[in-house]
């Protein structure tokens, strides 16, 4: 028997791929996922198979709407209509933070040719990856601060001049990104400071998984974190701060046996003329300021 007609063999070349690939019956309960699903999100097989997607993965947004999530929603779309399809979604990694993924999605025909079921594969977005083989790069001379995997202050603080720089010699266009954590006292009082280092880790890893490779994020206050954001003029940032803004709202902190949802507020500021880098770095604090409390009005 040819290799590939041994259905050991092609179960066995599938549970081992580096790609996150999983199948759900019609039902929508998975009945497949293997070694690259488990890594990319966190979840091992013995947790999801016999479950819906949406237990693991939350709908958030238009998607409530539907009752799928979005990493499954994909696949109800298959279901339903027979078509391939392919997208990049955001979901949340098991230990908190948010991961982009790109998304392909495929119907399973039994013999008589009708839908029976539907496979997905996903991976993780190659600008994530190559964020994190930078960011290993810089650990090696020092320029990482401990705590939450971003740069550390003194490094920020050289990019931003160099940034500087390159606008005032060629008017580069660049724009900075202000992250905030929300509820920083309340967070604290609830689960003690020990907690807060595994809550801005989460915040700090959803935001560098959703950034590209040339934008860097670094260390600004005890609660607020300040990204740098290369040839972004003031509509690019602003899409990119909606697109994270809503992201933002879907982390997830699990801590002694407690999951409890934890959200960040952003905001940007684009580098203008005669900027400084107190001047840059104040009117972004300013206006991140102004929507945290606008936010904390709302809720209210």
């Amino acid at each position: 028997m040819p290799l590939l007609e041994s259905p050991e063999i092609l179960r066995s070349i599938l549970e081992t791929m580096h790609t996150g690939v999983y199948f759900v019956g019609r039902d929508q309960r998975i009945q497949f996922w293997n070694e690259g699903a488990e890594r990319i999100t966190g979840y091992l097989r013995q947790d999801v198979v016999g479950h819906f997607c949406r237990d693991f993965f939350p709908a958030t947004g238009a998607e409530e709407l539907t009752g799928y999530c979005e990493i499954g929603g994909a696949l109800a779309e298959v279901l339903r209509d027979g078509k391939a399809t392919c997208s990049d979604v955001s979901i949340r990694h098991r230990a908190g933070h948010q991961v982009l993924l790109r998304v392909w999605a495929a119907p399973i025909r039994g013999s008589e040719g009708t839908i029976v079921g539907a496979a997905e594969g996903f991976e993780e977005d190659r600008w994530s990856l190559d964020s994190d083989r930078r960011h290993r790069k810089l650990e090696e001379y020092s320029c990482m601060d401990e705590t939450e995997e971003v740069l550390s202050r003194a490094y920020l603080r050289t990019i931003l001049r160099q940034q500087l720089m390159a606008f005032a010699e060629h008017h580069l266009p660049f724009s900075v990104l202000g992250v905030k954590l929300n509820r920083i006292s309340e967070l604290r009082s609830q689960y003690g400071p020990a907690a807060i280092r595994e809550i801005l880790r989460v915040v700090a890893r959803t935001m560098i998984t959703n950034l590209r490779p040339t934008n860097s994020l670094g260390r600004l206050d005890d609660d607020t974190f300040l990204g740098v954001l290369p040839e972004c003029n003031a509509l690019e940032a602003d899409r990119l701060g909606m697109r994270l803004q809503a992201i933002a709202g879907n982390m997830q902190v699990k801590w002694w046996g407690d999951n409890f949802p934890v959200t960040a507020t952003l905001a940007i500021a684009t580098a203008e003329r005669d900027d400084t880098m107190e001047v840059l770095i104040r009117r972004a604090e300013t206006r991140l300021a102004e929507k945290t409390r606008a936010g904390e009005l709302q809720a209210k």
